[in-house]
């Protein structure tokens, strides 16, 4: 097939045309798959955290704790509401199927009022990616009902808050003189109108062959509520009464869980969070086209947060950068004059494989299951640097007059950049990682396969086709470097222990630089806003909290930088998230001003990390809630006396007053009342709560019975229980306060409390934090835990050591199996050390953690850095000769001479692909910018060692190995 160049080119026509059509009928952007983590929420209004707890959250966890493969179990039970969530230990569609069933058999044995259950996959950072302040007529009712399942229907949205509106619900308000002169009860009456409110199966109707089903309608007007205030009511005592007789029945906006505010004005807000699979980028454009479709609505959307088109942003940033690289790549082997023959029509050569190689290499990871992101382009772009390696050794293997053999220098440099990245296929939660190193690895293995196969022809036919060498390039800069050069390698031979030495200070100082800076982790964090958690004293009112919060809004707006404020006000707490300008002012400035703003009353915490600070989470494990939440305050007492902690915030709070109603049994036995009864009344006087669902034209709505829409404590004492039976006469009453939230893990309850720190170690910080708790005196069974997602991830950082070891021994067995040797395998990889020690250096000494990004980054560049010196220590590896004759200081250069250009070309190409990613300026491009920098960095040091310190080493060994042989000879 060499002399067929034509067959080659149309092959690789053919090839491309193909891998054009699989690209183009992938999807953009990566696939969102059921994830390994869910949330679950079961409402039910009107039960308090207690019951929350004994209700929904046992059952729950029981149901949930016997599905297969589950990780963990965390439970919050608070007012009306308990969310679960749930990981397991691997992917996949079965894990929400089998979580699904075990829901709803929970939801079964709960009243008919409970509340639908909403299961979501989540992301690994609940804080919301997409927020918008909405405005309009009637928008608490189309958000609820129009948006939320529109956008319930994009794949890779985890959960929809809507905060702001009410849900709309029929509220029936009882006169209570009126129905205790009757003896009618709020139970009595809901039995009534559940009972006569419906549709109900009424059997089947055999009609010859066929089948007719019977249906009763018996709802009360499905589009007007009039029917229902004409419900006929039977008196005990025979007779009716009209339900509006004895009850106002009307429309309302149910009391909202949370007030919102956006720059002072009251508003509707709707916050989106993400799978963690799911790509930012395309769920903001989809978001778009939701919205698009829904603009009939009545609807104006404020967008406030949308950090899909920060990703967004970020994905154009590495296109762009993919485009230059190429473009370098092009340029540079056009202008490189490979061989003592070069010619720009081999140039021309080089530089058409480059987009061949990504195309193809595109192609083949797209039939892989990957499609196009961001890591997807900077793997191929910054492997395309080393990948085109490959083509350049082709190309000068045709550069002579005869063809030269290239097969062991090619294949030793891609195998070993190829085995360097298999330890990083197996990290856990890193597919960041994963996706760049299998992009690197293909596009190498396809530029090795056509360097092998396709390629060859067509050099071949440039070599005899002589004509189209009539232009070529003569650096002047040749004579010079030639002489640096032979200056170079006879220092090398003169003082050969210099460089190794030199090599080996720098690896050391690496070491203990790495060591002393720890493993650091990064936290996802925004550029241009800030999420502020404000606690404020137990059982403030939403009212009150909503004063304060407006209030500080105004404050926060006053400055220059500020774009909107956006307020949230929960009884016992709130919450701000506030935008910025963040060419005016710097986030972490931005932070500052905020927590110089005081809230009466509350407690300002920014739950966010930041580039200089990290949150960290201690939770207590045990059986009383009570026990675990005085340990934690206690705990966190101790660890606010720790110098390096600059805040302390407990996750708990008291909850609002708490009413206790006892009671006396004597009496309630006198009156003959039940228990269970005079409970139920009392809710239904105190709350009103959902009495069951009507099925209307627009879905399900709640119908709500009670006394009055809210009651003083002095009010329930007055019930009615029976007749002029009031709770005062039954019941003694206590105060106290309630719990606001209840949390349980894997069926144990816990409570914990975080604590801001600056970037660090979480192995240090647990190390001082453990033992400031040191006087803290645990109950038997129970136990205290620093943040255990954080330890774990700063371990797999350093278990990254052993991913370098496992690289380092591929590359060695790599090259001892082509060279056939045990010591020229060592000689190569000497270089691997101060290539990864330099850009160590300049990142600890900068200040810049050396992170999961950095680690990975590391491992990756491992093997792209060994490229230079296998084809130095190649050239200079002559041990048959050592022993005829002295080495003389010129016979490395004449050995090296004629392969200069290829090295040159090899690494500045390798460098040339990797600077434009050099300035992303996106802070979640941090793996991509590591990995640019090491690979410019390293292989820029892997070149100079190529050229300093393999010769030196083979100039040692072989002056040993002289030595040995002529003290042999004279034996």
């Amino acid at each position: 097939m060499i002399n067929k160049p034509l067959t080659s080119i149309f092959i690789l026509a053919g090839i491309v045309i193909l891998s054009f059509y699989i690209i183009n009928n992938s999807i953009l952007y990566q696939d969102n798959d059921f994830g390994s983590e869910f949330s679950i929420t079961l409402r039910h209004y009107g039960w308090n955290a207690r019951e929350m707890e004994r209700s929904v959250a046992i059952p729950l966890e029981d149901a949930l704790s016997v599905i297969p493969g589950i990780k963990n179990i965390r439970t919050i039970s608070e007012n009306s509401r308990t969310r679960a969530f749930v990981s397991f230990k691997n992917k996949g569609q079965g894990n929400y199927d089998e979580l699904r069933e075990a829901v709803q058999r929970v939801y079964e044995m709960l009243p008919s009022s409970a509340q639908r259950p909403e299961i979501h996959s989540m992301g690994y950072n609940n804080i919301p990616f997409w927020t918008a302040a909405v405005y309009g007529s009637n928008e608490g009712n189309y958000l609820d009902r129009i948006v939320k399942p529109a956008l319930r229907r994009i794949d890779g949205i985890a959960d929809i808050e809507i905060a702001g509106p009410g849900v709309m619900e029929i509220m029936v308000i009882l006169d209570q003189e009126k129905t205790a002169a009757l003896g009618l009860d709020p139970i009595y009456i809901s039995h009534i109108l559940s009972s006569n409110d419906g549709i109900f199966n009424g059997g089947v109707l055999r009609n010859g062959s066929m089948d007719i089903p019977v249906f009763i309608d018996s709802r009360y007007g499905v589009l007007d509520f009039q029917e229902l205030a004409n419900a006929l009511i039977p008196l005990i005592d025979g007779g009716w009464i009209i339900l509006s007789q004895i009850a106002d029945i009307h429309f309302q906006e149910r009391e909202p869980e949370t007030y919102t505010r956006l720059n002072g004005n009251r508003t509707s807000i709707i916050s989106l969070t993400a799978v963690s699979e799911a790509d930012l980028g395309k769920l903001s454009a989809e978001i778009e086209r939701v919205l698009g479709n829904l603009s009939y609505l009545d609807l104006e959307f404020h967008i406030l947060e949308d950090r899909g088109k920060e990703e967004f942003r970020s994905f154009l940033a590495i296109i762009r950068a993919a485009i230059e690289s190429s473009v370098l790549l092009a340029i540079a082997v056009i202008l490189m004059g490979i061989g003592k023959n070069s010619c720009f029509s081999r140039g021309i050569i080089c530089a058409a494989t480059i987009p061949v190689i990504m195309i193809i290499s595109a192609a083949l990871l797209t039939l892989m299951g990957f499609h196009l992101n961001k890591r997807f382009l900077a793997g191929l772009s910054i492997g395309i640097g080393c990948a085109v390696d490959a083509v350049i050794l082709c190309s000068n293997a045709f550069s002579g007059k005869k063809v030269i053999s290239f097969w062991s220098p090619l294949v030793s440099g891609a195998v070993t950049s190829v085995a360097a990245l298999l330890p990083l296929m197996g990290l856990n939660n890193d597919e960041d990682v994963t996706v760049i190193a299998l992009a690197i690895g293909t596009v190498t293995i396809v530029s090795v396969l056509l360097a092998l196969s396709l390629l060859p022809p067509v050099f071949f036919w440039n070599m005899t086709n002589r004509k189209l060498n009539s232009f070529s390039f003569n650096f002047g800069f040749k004579k010079f470097f030639n002489h640096v050069l032979i200056r170079l390698l006879g220092f090398c031979q003169k003082y050969s222990y210099v460089i190794p030495l030199l090599a080996l200070f720098i690896t050391v100082a690496a070491i203990i630089s790495l060591k002393n800076s720890e493993a650091h982790i990064s936290g996802n964090y925004s550029l241009d806003s800030v999420y502020v958690q404000v606690e404020l004293e137990g059982g403030y009112l939403k009212e009150e909290g909503d004063r304060l919060m407006s209030v500080w809004a105004e404050e926060i707006g006053r400055h220059e930088s500020i774009l909107s404020v956006q307020t949230g006000a929960r009884i016992g707490s709130a919450y701000g998230f506030v935008t910025f300008n963040n060419e005016k002012y710097t986030m972490e400035e931005i932070r500052i001003f905020i927590r110089t703003v005081e809230i009466p009353g509350g407690f300002i915490f920014i739950p966010e990390p930041s580039i200089n600070d990290r949150i960290w989470t201690i939770t207590i494990y045990g059986d009383d809630a009570e026990i675990c939440r005085d340990l934690a305050i206690e705990a966190a007492m101790l660890s606010s006396l720790v110098s390096e902690v600059r805040d302390t915030v407990l996750n708990f709070k008291d909850g609002a007053p708490l009413l206790t109603l006892y009671p006396d049994r004597s009496l309630a036995a006198n009156s003959g009342m039940l228990f269970s009864r005079s409970m139920e009344i009392i809710k239904y006087g105190v709350h009103g709560p959902v009495a069951y669902k009507r099925l209307s034209g627009n879905g399900e709505i709640d119908l709500r019975i009670g006394f009055a829409p809210m009651l003083s404590g002095n009010d329930v004492l007055v019930i009615p229980l029976s007749g002029n039976l009031l709770t005062a006469s039954v019941f003694n009453s206590e105060r106290g306060h309630e719990f606001s939230g209840i949390h349980r893990e894997n069926r144990r309850r816990i409570a914990s409390y975080s604590v801001r720190t600056a970037q660090g170690d979480p192995r240090y910080y647990r190390e001082l934090i453990m033992s400031a708790l040191e006087p803290l005196v645990l109950p038997a069974g129970y136990r205290i835990e620093f943040d255990r997602d954080a330890i774990a991830e700063a371990e797999e950082i350093s278990g990254k050591i052993f991913n370098f070891i496992w690289a380092f021994l591929f590359c060695y067995m790599v090259i001892a199996a082509i060279e056939e040797s045990f010591i020229l395998p060592l000689i190569i990889l000497s270089s691997v050390l101060p290539s990864l020690a330099v850009p160590v250096l300049i990142l600890t000494l900068s200040g810049t953690a050396i992170n999961s990004a950095a680690a990975c980054a590391l491992v990756a560049v491992c093997g792209m850095a060994v490229n230079a010196s296998i084809i130095s220590a190649g050239n200079l590896w002559q041990r048959d000769s050592w022993h005829l004759k002295k080495i003389k200081p010129l016979s490395f250069f004449i050995a090296l001479k004629k392969d200069i250009p290829v090295l040159l070309a090899i690494s500045c190409t390798s460098i040339l692909g990797s600077i434009p990613f050099l300035f992303l300026s996106e802070s979640n491009n941090s793996l991509i910018k590591n990995l640019a920098f090491i690979s410019v960095f390293g292989i820029s040091i892997s070149f100079i060692s190529s050229l300093t310190l393999i010769p030196s080493l083979i100039y040692l060994y072989a002056t040993f190995i002289s030595s040995e042989l002529s003290g042999h000879n004279q034996v």
